[in-house]
């Protein structure tokens, strides 16, 4: 929170800007100008109650869930429509975008992740010499050959090899080939965040690289390896939101929904400070999600893309 504090400060110092009027901007004139997407009325509050203000930003993102939905099947947002649909959970709004997200979710991916990084797999370790915290790291780090490993290591060595995962030469060496570095790589943007967006790995890469990235995927996909959703926000991102929001799924959620929504009152209006933030960073990963749609759709229809509207 302290850099949105200290974001807020700035761009009221320096701009005379709010988070209201960026919102506004976004969804009124941003949208239809560059995205050609014209939403209903998204309100805001410029009322100086914070109280006030996180009111009517969660009441309008619920209203954007159902725009949003509206939007994803009919390409555009009727308002009689938005009378008729119940305003979707969060894992429920699609994506415009095929395969957006990458899981690793079948008990043979899992295993893989698990033996490649974990620190409880024991097959980092050969002897006080020679070990590692993972097995990942063991063989980037270390020449290690099969016969170095112990009998109780080699179920799980055979898997790795059987799975394509890892390669052994003639003198028994265990290494990881080139197109078997590309697929470690992935394997570990699993482990540590749970989910990969398939349009955007990695980010820092050219084309060509990012091409081999996404090929490798399309083909642990065609094998039943990985699997996709296309959905607006990553499993990451819903439990986040239901995190802040809703009590679902979290015995220490912050509910702020629940907590605003029932007349949770404070003499002091500026204890609301922070809850303010947490929903001005909802509204913002909205807009960042949103853009990021338009923004790799336009790049599949060798367009130029949206991203660089803000350079």
């Amino acid at each position: 929170m302290n850099e949105l504090r200290t974001f807020d400060h700035f761009i009221k110092v320096e701009h005379n800007l709010s988070f209201e009027k960026i919102f506004d901007y976004f969804f009124k004139n941003y949208s239809e100008n560059v995205f050609n997407m014209k939403w209903v009325h998204v309100p805001v509050s410029e009322e100086k109650s914070f109280s006030i203000k996180i009111k009517i930003l969660f009441s309008s993102e619920e209203n954007i869930r159902k725009q949003w939905k509206v939007y994803t099947k009919y390409n555009s947002i009727n308002p009689k429509l938005l009378n008729y649909e119940k305003t979707p959970d969060f894992d429920e709004l699609p994506s415009l975008l095929p395969n957006k997200y990458i899981y690793a979710e079948t008990g043979v991916s899992k295993h893989i992740l698990y033996t490649l990084f974990s620190d409880q797999s024991h097959m980092g370790y050969i002897s006080q010499l020679v070990n590692e915290s993972t097995f990942e790291d063991l063989i980037t780090h270390h020449a290690v050959h099969y016969e170095d490993f112990s009998s109780y290591q080699l179920t799980d060595l055979n898997f790795l090899i059987e799975q394509n995962v890892i390669s052994k030469s003639e003198d028994g060496l265990m290494y990881f080939d080139a197109q078997q570095k590309i697929l470690i790589s992935m394997y570990a943007i699993l482990w540590s965040q749970g989910v990969i967006n398939y349009y955007n790995l990695p980010s820092m890469l050219s084309n060509s690289l990012k091409n081999k990235y996404q090929l490798a995927i399309d083909e642990c996909l065609s094998d039943g390896l990985l699997k996709s959703k296309s959905t607006l926000f990553s499993k990451v991102e819903v439990d986040f939101l239901n995190y802040l929001l809703n009590d679902k799924n979290f015995d220490n959620s912050k509910s702020l929904r629940n907590k605003h929504g029932h007349g949770h009152s404070t003499d002091v209006d500026e204890e609301y400070y922070e809850d303010y933030l947490y929903a001005v960073a909802v509204f913002l990963l909205y807009i960042v999600k949103i853009n990021e749609e338009f923004h790799f759709q336009s790049l599949l229809n060798e367009e130029e893309g949206y991203l660089a509207k803000f350079e």
